[in-house]
Formats: C-alpha cells, sequence, structure tokens
C-alpha cells in the first residue's frame, strides 16, 4: 500500500478543512509544501498556533494509524511505542500541568511558547487515559459545544464555532469525545 493511499483513508476520518491543511504542509515530488505561516495567512478562521496545532495533532495520529497498520511504513514509527508514549518534554509539561499549574505558567518555567505547552498537552489528550480535560474546558465552552457538534467526531468542522472558542479547546473536545466512542 502506498503512503498516499494510507494518507488518504486516514485523513477521509477528519473535515476536509482539516485534511487540506495537514496535506498542504507536505513537500513531495514536483510539490513544495507551504509554511505554517503561509496557510495560516490564507485562513481567517485558523491562526498560526491554530495550524501548528493541527499539524503535531495529525501527525500524531497519523503516527499512531501506521502503527497499528500492517504497512512498511508502521517501521517509521515503531519507536514511538513504547510504555512512555509521551515525549520527554511533553511528560514534563503534562506533569506540571497534572500539578495544577497553568498554560502560561508552565510555559514559563519551561521557558517555552504556549503554542509548544499546548502540543504538549494535545499529545497528552491522545496517548493518556484520565486526561483532566474539564480542567481547560469550561462548563460554558463544553455547553456551546455539545450542542453545537452530534454525530461522529470526525465530521465536525471547527468553523461551526464561528471563533468563539479557541482551536486548542476544540481539539481537546474533539479528542475527548472521539475517545468516549471508540
Amino acid at each position: 500500500m502506498s503512503l498516499k493511499h494510507l494518507l488518504e483513508v486516514f485523513l477521509e476520518r477528519f473535515p476536509k478543512e482539516q485534511a487540506d491543511i495537514f496535506m498542504s504542509l507536505f513537500s513531495g515530488h514536483k510539490t513544495i509544501g507551504k509554511t505554517v505561516q503561509q496557510v495560516a495567512m490564507v485562513l481567517p478562521d485558523f491562526s498560526y498556533e491554530d495550524v501548528t496545532t493541527l499539524w503535531r495533532d495529525l501527525g500524531m495520529q497519523f503516527a499512531l494509524f501506521l502503527l497499528r497498520g500492517d504497512s512498511v511504513f508502521k517501521k517509521l514509527v515503531v519507536p514511538i511505542n513504547t510504555e512512555k508514549r509521551l515525549s520527554k518534554s511533553a511528560s514534563i509539561t503534562y506533569q506540571l500541568f497534572n500539578e495544577r499549574q497553568n498554560i502560561e505558567r508552565i510555559a514559563k518555567r519551561r521557558r517555552l511558547r504556549i503554542s509548544t505547552i499546548k502540543e504538549h498537552l494535545l499529545e497528552s489528550a491522545i496517548l493518556c487515559d484520565n486526561f483532566p480535560y474539564d480542567s481547560l474546558i469550561t462548563v460554558e465552552e463544553y455547553e456551546i459545544m455539545t450542542k453545537t457538534f452530534t454525530g461522529d467526531v470526525t465530521n465536525w468542522d471547527y468553523n461551526q464555532l464561528s471563533n468563539r472558542i479557541e482551536f486548542f479547546k476544540y481539539r481537546l473536545f474533539q479528542i475527548e469525545r472521539s475517545k468516549k466512542i471508540g
């Protein structure tokens, strides 16, 4: 099975806009991938941080997709199949978060960008059981997203929120709901 076919199968689960963003960042034969900044500039509903978060989130999910499959590409991601799947840096961030430190404080303490801390938390939400989603998503935000989104999480469209909730929280909500039905 070709990598192209595997990407197509994987991306069928996501809204077209997210799949297009993910693929626009790839380089390939006779194709030069766009930078995150170039993508964010042409999408009014996605900030630089949103595109970066989406790229890393879908990249991690694609790696897990390959790991669970039987293609030759599985060998590329076997190193993430360890007892401690979180990267060392994400693990430190998650530990600090579990000590009730907020994102801004963790970023300052670790001398990292807030977007990096959010990426670590998304990685943690994907890979860890019992992630405390409600520590990051308010009751009001849950109400808005619960009313806005029903059915298969892969058919949800972030644009339905009309920028009322940041993309990071939308992705956390989507990850949480996919685990409840998955």
